[in-house]
């Protein structure tokens, strides 16, 4: 499945130091976008805006599942995080606030949850 992140995507995983997720994997930078007309086989071209310096801001695109694999790489570099893959039987909330989560492991059927 295909994925285009915007020029303010690029931009918020540069700002948070995540922009090595979009390397590795082919993802292709953009310009801008092409609108072409069929029936009189023309096109137009819309480009991204330009940031103060004149030069063009770029999107990417690339496939989905890739992208997410380099997103749980970078996230499982951090001390502070660890990594459980489940599925999600049920939203936890409090006062409408979604505040935990239960969920099933590969290794168990009880349902568990995090808060």
């Amino acid at each position: 499945v295909g994925e285009l992140l915007q020029p303010g995507g690029v931009r918020a995983l540069k700002r948070l130091g995540l922009e090595d997720c979009l390397e590795g994997f082919e993802a292709q930078p953009t310009s801008g976008y092409v609108i072409h007309d069929v029936e009189t086989k023309s096109h137009i071209h819309i480009p991204y805006p330009t940031d103060p310096d004149g030069a063009t801001l770029n999107g990417r695109a690339f496939h989905h599942g890739r992208f997410i694999m380099a997103l749980r790489r970078a996230a499982q570099k951090e001390e502070n995080v660890n990594m459980i893959e489940g599925t999600v039987t049920k939203l936890l909330t409090d006062d409408g606030r979604v505040v935990g989560v239960q969920h099933r492991t590969k290794e168990s059927e009880e349902p568990l949850e995090i808060h």
